[in-house]
């Protein structure tokens, strides 16, 4: 059986990915700063192409994907500012 090249492709799907951040300052002296990431936003699933093994059992078949699922992240630090000396 002769199989032409290329003929196993994956479809391909964009990531979009976010930040959102902000300070928050307190009476001069320290800041709050907050941060949300998110990864994979519309939780799109994008497949890898199938195996290519012709004499396997599993052939032309999906196992896997390319991209990871839908990941958030939040993170918040306290930052005490130094003033300095007149």
């Amino acid at each position: 059986m002769t199989v032409r090249s290329n003929t196993l492709q994956s479809d391909f799907h964009p990531q979009f990915d976010a930040l959102l951040a902000k300070n928050f300052y307190r009476l001069r002296e320290s800041q709050l700063p907050f941060r949300v990431e998110a990864f994979n936003i519309s939780n799109t699933t994008s497949f890898n192409a199938p195996s290519a093994t012709v004499s396997s059992s599993s052939c032309c078949t999906v196992t896997s994907t390319s991209v990871r699922l839908r990941d958030n992240q939040f993170a918040r630090r306290h930052d005490f500012l130094l003033e300095k000396d007149p």
